[in-house]
């Protein structure tokens, strides 16, 4: 599994599709998205959120939530391996769909600040 890198202060940006719709599907209101980071120990660092914000992605036109740890959250993080948690569901499908991944990041540190 790869590590992402970030930088303290900067934001920390993945885009998550369900993986149950089909090239072209629209990510419709059933649809769920929350996310959490965790530490390396399952410490709760950035508490869990309802992810809303979604966007076209220009490589293969699909539609994706945009899954944000902002600035301040980044910032407040040590330098070191964390784990962005995000979990998609949806209550109206037969199955029920529902799927949680997490993508394993870096904190380095800033070394230019605005």
């Amino acid at each position: 599994m790869s590590c992402e890198k970030v930088k303290q202060g900067d934001p920390f940006i993945w885009l998550a599709r369900p993986g149950a719709l089909s090239s072209g599907d629209a990510i419709d209101g059933t649809w769920v998205c929350k996310m959490a980071v965790y530490g390396p120990d399952g410490t709760e660092e950035v508490s869990v959120s309802t992810v809303t914000a979604k966007t076209t992605n220009p490589d293969d036109s699909e539609e994706y939530f945009v899954v944000v740890v902002s600035p301040a959250e980044v910032a407040g993080l040590s330098t070191g391996t964390h784990h962005l948690v995000i979990d998609i569901s949806n209550a109206s499908t037969d199955p029920i769909y529902g799927r949680e991944s997490e993508v394993i990041f870096e904190v380095n540190p800033q070394r230019l600040s605005a």
